[in-house]
């Protein structure tokens, strides 16, 4: 009860600093339909029922119909005026800024939430509809100010009148309340459970419409393996569904038969004929006022109950929503300015690491110094722990033990946007966004990567490719949302991805490129090889490659096998040593000439 009475108070606090206008004039509608409900349904027709019986003329009654029907025509205008004037405008203002709020902290983060199937749950449950669910929250919270209004006018009529009558409607309603208290905390759960499934059920969908999958089910003939699946998913459903409809089904009959046949519609009117007819204790306009009234009591009672039903179940979305907005992250941020130095150096000093869901070490007693002007390259088989010693250095992770420095700090006391403004790395995974060539290069709205854009495309060869198609910087990526978007080649959107980093040579310090050259031809793996060491020859570049060949002018080269560094130094260092380096180079080495002679 407490977290649910904090809840309803965020959501004010939502509503009144973001859309004032609409919460005011909420409340003054919720007041006015109140007036308006007591004075048309239990005053105005007792007042004009008794007046008639005791032979007042049609002019004397006017005036109390006059005031009534000038409150209702106010309560109209306002309401009017809310819900279709105001309304679609604070829904899209709430739009705005909470899910501007759910982005910034989805980006602050710690990405190890993101390997976690929990958190996704969560993370779905947290923004499915928000801006909706806490504007139907207030619009519940209104309602349930209208009824407690409506129910003190109510009560006092029919107390005025008969206690009784108000005893019989506490008993059906407390049926009522009964049921529907069970009811809700079913309508939970169920929403839960079929929310992982709806969840999956996108995933499904999503495969037949996005073109990087739908080439391999037409190739591998998937449909009929993903069907399955699918069809498996929505015989859940269907299970789920079946297995709390039952439930349902009883909860309706306990309201429907016995609080409403037998209490209301039974002895209600019992009573209310006996008072009429045997004790003959009521007037006309006292009759037709009981019935309004209990009939009133009834369904603002009920109302009364389903609201704070529906209150107490939403309420546990915002919880989802708090808890994922006030998540705790593990790599915080630190206070300390950055400040560059003329030679800046990067060392791992006993550096070990592992995953929270995992039990040994990805990472094992890791050194190594990097400093400006030095080119290192990180080799090794699948899984030795190169790219997880990257997520170390970018601080997505903080190590398990040991430390990273950066010019001899520790990188957790620097500030995380001023520590990662140093860094442009071209991750393996890199991705075309919903967006122009240029903003796709830039990756900046701000315009501030802009200038060297050009030189990026010439860099990495693009320009001729603009030269001699309708291809430009405007030219937007993404047939889901551009209809006139243009296709990319892989190695062309590959191109794009380490033009990123050319297009801030002169803003940060550490470039890493992981698998740059997995998409492209040999000439242009050649050419942007030599473009990169010559463009970043003044600054720190770290390199992640299973092609040798395009490391061997590396300043250091750093060998990992199975989390640990097995040796390191130059190309000709290593392939002296005729260690795990030279049997890979060598390997590599008889594959291309094998290849050369086959074809």
């Amino acid at each position: 009860m407490k977290k649910c009475i904090i809840n309803i108070l965020n959501i004010l606090n939502i509503i009144f600093k973001y859309v004032p206008y609409y919460g005011i004039l909420s409340i003054i509608d919720s007041i006015l339909s109140t007036l308006v409900n007591i004075c048309f349904n239990l005053i105005l027709i007792r007042i004009v029922a008794d007046k008639v019986i005791e032979g007042y003329g049609f002019y004397d009654i006017i005036p109390y119909v006059y005031y009534v029907y000038l409150l209702i025509i106010i309560a109209s205008i306002v309401k009017f005026t809310k819900s279709k004037c105001l309304k679609p405008l604070a829904v899209n203002k709430l739009y705005n800024e909470l899910h501007a709020k759910i982005f910034d902290k989805a980006v602050s983060i710690d990405l190890a939430c993101f390997d976690n199937v929990q958190f996704y749950n969560e993370f779905f449950l947290s923004i499915k509809n928000i801006d909706t669910k806490i504007m139907e929250l207030f619009e519940y919270i209104i309602r349930l100010l209208f009824l407690v209004l409506t129910l003190s006018g109510t009560i006092a009529v029919i107390f005025t009148l008969s206690p009784i009558y108000l005893l019989i409607c506490m008993i059906s309603i407390l049926i009522n309340w009964l049921s529907i208290s069970i009811k809700n905390k079913y309508l939970f759960t169920y929403d839960v459970e079929m929310n992982n499934l709806k969840r999956q059920s996108e995933y499904i969908n999503r495969l037949f419409y996005l073109s990087d999958y739908i080439k391999e089910i037409k190739i591998f003939n998937l449909k009929d393996s993903i069907l399955k699946k699918f069809r498996a998913n929505v015989d859940t459903m269907r299970k789920t569904i079946t297995k709390y409809q039952k439930k349902f089904i009883i909860i309706g009959i306990l309201v429907n038969f016995v609080a409403d046949s037998l209490i209301i519609d039974g002895l209600l009117i019992i009573k209310l004929s006996f008072d009429v007819l045997v004790k003959k204790t009521l007037s006309v306009g006292s009759v037709i006022s009981i019935i309004k009234g209990v009939s009133n009591l009834q369904w603002i009672l009920q109302d009364l109950i389903e609201v704070l039903g529906d209150i107490h179940i939403n309420t546990r979305y915002i919880d989802k929503y708090n808890e994922f907005i006030n998540k705790e992250n593990v790599v915080s941020d630190g206070d300390k300015e950055l400040i560059l130095a003329d030679e800046n150096i990067i060392e791992f000093k006993n550096v070990w690491f592992k995953y929270n869901s995992q039990d040994e070490y990805v990472l094992k007693d890791i050194n190594l110094k990097i400093s400006s002007n030095e080119k290192i390259a990180l080799v090794g088989r699948n899984g030795a722990g190169k790219s997880t010693l990257i997520k170390l250095l970018l601080r997505f992770y903080d190590v398990s033990k040991g430390e990273i420095l950066f010019n001899g700090v520790n990188i957790k006391e620097f500030k995380l946007d001023e520590y990662r403004k140093i860094f442009s790395p071209v991750f393996q995974n890199y991705n075309m966004y919903a967006a122009t060539i240029e903003e796709n290069i830039s990756m900046d709205i701000c315009n501030e990567y802009t200038a060297n854009v050009n030189l990026a495309i010439t860099s990495v060869g693009l320009d001729n490719k603009f030269n001699n198609s309708k291809l430009s910087l405007k030219s937007y990526l993404n047939k889901e949302i551009y209809d006139e978007s243009v296709d990319l080649s892989g190695g062309e959107k590959q191109k794009i991805a380490i033009s990123r980093a050319i297009a801030r040579k002169d803003n940060s310090e550490i470039f890493i490129f992981d698998e740059p050259n997995s998409y492209l031809d040999a000439i242009s793996e050649y050419e942007i090889t030599r473009t990169i060491n010559k463009i970043f020859d003044h600054k720190i570049t770290i390199t992640i490659s299973h092609r040798l060949g395009n490391i061997q002018e590396s300043d250091c080269i750093y060998v990992l096998d199975n989390g640990s560094i097995k040796e390191y130094g130059k190309h000709e260092e290593l392939i002296s040593k005729n260690g795990l380096y030279a049997h890979m180079y060598n390997a590599q080495a008889k594959r291309y000439i094998f290849e050369k002679k086959v074809g």
